[in-house]
């Protein structure tokens, strides 16, 4: 009878450790769980979205929202600014090219031939761009190498395009050196920003290149789409002028982003 109760005392006295041990594993856990709650807050599962779906898109906002956040402290804004019209600017070229054919064949009764080469005229001043970028750091005009060619072939391209608009000049070789004009101050620009866009890259050497480039390509592809549609209604519902009206609009919005330009 002894052995047997000191079996029994014994078992007693093991479940009992078992059951404090529980305890306390419960009250560290209870602990625990207490310090997550006062570090990030009590949650509530009641909030969570029922489509994983929507989630992802606010995510997506959110860092599309950051990034243009990030590239807006990152880069000048002023260069950033006039990235964009000028990329645009490139992208309405198609507007200039569907204007100045419908024009020159349907309103100065221009051959096929002397249209190509009026068109080969044009284009022209896109073979010199070396040059531009060479003459713009050999001869700075007022101490600025890049702001002040800028002005210049903002005003060029805005004039030069404009004068075609009243109808005035009716021969299509004075109409093909306004527009040949016209190229050379967009090619010149064309090439004074992408040296400002590639100075600007140094600031972030990781992913500066690609952000500046993405900004570029984009404006660039909503210009050409723009142009397109707008070269489409008015070759074929309205008059080709409008079409020059515009693009003429855009040197003059270079010429306005060139004088807010702050060049170091």
């Amino acid at each position: 009878m002894i052995i047997l109760n000191t079996n029994q005392n014994q078992e007693i006295t093991s479940q009992a450790l078992d059951s404090i041990d529980q305890i306390e594993d419960q009250d560290l856990l209870d602990e625990n769980l207490r310090f997550e709650n006062k570090k990030c807050g009590p949650s509530d599962y009641t909030n969570l979205s029922a489509s994983p779906v929507l989630d992802v898109n606010k995510l997506n906002n959110k860092f599309d929202l950051l990034w243009l956040g990030q590239a807006l402290k990152k880069f000048d804004r002023t260069i950033l600014i006039l990235v964009i019209v000028n990329y645009m600017n490139l992208g309405f070229l198609t507007l200039l090219i569907l204007s100045t054919k419908a024009y020159f064949k349907e309103y100065l009764g221009v051959s096929p031939s002397q249209l190509q080469t009026a068109i080969s005229i044009i284009y022209l001043p896109w073979g010199f761009k070396v040059v531009y970028g060479i003459l713009s750091d050999a001869f700075p005009i007022f101490g600025y190498r890049r702001k002040s060619y800028l002005i210049i072939n903002g005003l060029i391209n805005f004039i030069s395009v404009l004068l075609i608009v009243p109808g005035i000049y009716e021969e299509y070789k004075f109409v093909t050196i306004l527009l040949t004009f016209g190229k050379m101050a967009t090619a010149s620009t064309d090439v004074l920003v992408d040296s400002m866009l590639a100075s600007e890259a140094k600031k972030d050497k990781i992913s500066g290149s690609e952000n500046l480039q993405f900004i570029a390509d984009t404006f660039q592809g909503i210009g050409g789409v723009l142009g397109a549609i707008l070269g489409a209604i008015f070759t074929q519902y309205t008059h080709p002028k409008y079409g020059f009206l515009i693009y003429s609009c855009l040197g003059l919005s270079i010429f306005i982003a060139s004088i807010n330009l702050k060049e170091k």
